[in-house]
C-alpha cells in the first residue's frame, strides 16, 4: 500500500542568495514539494549585496521557472537564528521544516 506523504504548512531556508542561481531555485521548489509555502530568509547582513535585489533576482527568476510566488514568502532576516524563531512562531503548530 503507497502511503502519501504528509505536506507541512510552511518549509523555511536561510541564506545570502548572492548572486541567486538555478541551484537556490531547485532548493526553494523541493521546499515546495514537501510544505504548502516557504519562507525565504535573505541575510540581511550589511556585507550582501542589497536585499532588495537579491529579492528582486530570486524572484525573477522563480516565475522564469513557472513557480507559484503566492506561495513563497520572502524575509530581510539577520541570522538564522532569527529566521527560525519567525518562521515557528508564524507557522501553523509551530512546525516547519527548515
Amino acid at each position: 500500500m503507497k502511503q502519501e506523504q504528509m505536506l507541512y504548512k510552511c518549509a523555511a531556508t536561510f541564506g545570502r542568495f548572492a548572486l541567486p542561481h538555478t541551484g537556490h531555485c531547485s532548493l526553494i521548489e523541493q521546499c515546495l514539494a514537501h510544505a504548502e509555502y516557504v519562507d525565504v530568509h535573505l541575510s540581511a547582513h550589511e556585507k550582501n549585496n542589497s536585499s532588495d535585489l537579491r529579492e528582486l533576482l530570486l524572484k525573477t527568476m522563480l516565475r522564469n521557472r513557472g513557480v507559484d510566488l503566492r506561495r513563497v514568502k520572502f524575509f530581510h532576516t539577520p541570522n538564522v537564528n532569527e529566521a527560525l524563531k519567525q518562521s515557528t512562531a508564524n507557522a501553523p503548530f509551530n512546525e516547519v521544516m527548515m
